[in-house]
């Protein structure tokens, strides 16, 4: 069970506590109910207050010696080069939450996927024609079962481009908004002319460009989020870790910082 639940579950007791005295009217009971009250309310506030800095601090900890790193100069190699075509980081995408909960609650409707599909390539600035969706629903249900990839980009010389995605029972609407995200940045760097890279580069390179062109959320709560419930799950969806993750952000806020200072 985790914290959260045990907290809550002390303050409903409570409150229950509280409750059960006004409706007996004991004025002894209610002022011992309010006293106890206090003192879990004040309790709450500084567990949580802890919790949140310990894990603030010992997330950026972890990204000042990821920016030391090998891997952190390679983020930041990547960035540099997205720069060269994207001058800031984008607005961040607009979700409809309508949307995306007709979504999650008929994940094989692929008429509302279609759409989310095109809201992601208008927000990338990318032709509506230029690619196609193809949707695969998958003989597995998870990863855990045997599958092996998420989406997948083709690049075409003579029309559109196509992006397959490999609909899964499990999936929500942010982790396919993310998996789309990431297929569309594959046709953005390809017409930025900047896929030319290894394989694993590349992928890291269009990662960061989800996040570069208002993503973040999306990838945050797709890839580390709601939908990742394991380790597994987390290194198939999305190249970057929660680490780099939060780095390439950080890297973006105080781009957008400078930016604004300067203008």
């Amino acid at each position: 069970m985790s914290i959260k639940k045990i907290l809550f579950a002390v303050l409903a007791l409570v409150i229950t506590y509280l409750l059960l005295a006004y409706v007996t009217h004991d004025i002894r009971q209610e002022h011992v109910a309010l006293f106890f009250l206090n003192l879990v309310f004040l309790f709450i506030s500084i567990t949580y207050a802890a919790f949140t800095i310990i894990g603030t601090i010992l997330l950026w900890l972890k990204v000042m010696i990821l920016a030391c790193g090998k891997r952190g100069k390679l983020i930041k190699q990547q960035i540099k080069e997205l720069k060269t075509m994207l001058s800031r980081p984008g607005k961040p995408f607009p979700i409809d939450r309508n949307l995306m909960r007709n979504i999650s609650r008929r994940i094989d409707a692929e008429q509302n996927i279609n759409i989310l599909f095109h809201a992601i390539m208008a927000h990338m600035g990318l032709s509506k024609n230029s690619l196609e969706l193809y949707i695969v629903h998958s003989q597995f249900d998870s990863f855990e079962a045997g599958g092996s990839r998420a989406g997948q980009y083709q690049k075409s010389h003579y029309g559109a481009s196509e992006v397959e995605l490999m609909l899964r029972k499990d999936y929500n609407s942010y982790t396919i908004a993310a998996i789309l995200a990431h297929e569309c940045a594959h046709h953005l760097l390809e017409q930025l002319q900047l896929a030319a890279a290894s394989p694993e580069v590349l992928e890291i390179r269009t990662d960061i460009a989800t996040i570069y062109t208002g993503f973040g959320k999306i990838i945050d709560k797709g890839y580390h989020g709601t939908y990742s419930r394991t380790k597994q799950m987390r290194m198939r969806l999305g190249y970057l870790n929660v680490n780099e993750f939060a780095f390439v952000k950080f890297l973006a806020v105080t781009s957008n910082s400078k930016r604004k200072r300067r203008s």
